[in-house]
């Protein structure tokens, strides 16, 4: 596949993104993206589904993570308590600005050392999440 996008229209499509929309637009759409950069002549076309594809690739990060057991739920409480407490209400426009809000509650909350309170006795867990579970045989 031939690549879309050379390392320099990518951040003049990411800098775009993250900077103030047009005069009477209250955000980015992606077809607003895409006109743009069109526009501004980093690029001489693009679909929104080609702005919409580097959006989204740019999100993603791999991380390996256990096959069985309670991580998703960990992991689900944690996002939601970053939600609330950092994050809640307010609009970040500058994504070296969002990593130090979350770096700063990042480093508050470890150094309290939380805890996950299960409700749920072990037998409860492995019957009622038998699913999850590897099967050991003996």
């Amino acid at each position: 596949m031939p690549q879309l996008l050379d390392g320099e229209q990518e951040a003049q499509l990411i800098a775009l993104r993250l900077g103030p929309p047009p005069p009477g637009f209250g955000n980015w759409s992606l077809r607003l993206m895409a006109r743009q950069v069109v526009e501004l002549g980093i690029v001489g076309s693009i679909s929104y589904e080609t702005a919409r594809a580097r959006e989204l690739v740019r999100r993603i990060e791999f991380r390996h993570t256990p096959k069985h057991g309670s991580w998703l739920n960990i992991a689900e409480c944690e996002l939601s308590a970053m939600t609330r407490q950092c994050l809640n209400g307010r609009r970040i426009g500058d994504l070296d600005e969002l990593w130090t809000q979350i770096a700063a509650w990042s480093t508050d909350i470890n150094t309290r050392q939380r805890g996950v309170e299960w409700r749920m006795k072990i037998d409860d867990a492995r019957y009622k999440l038998k699913s999850v579970y590897p099967k050991v045989i003996v």
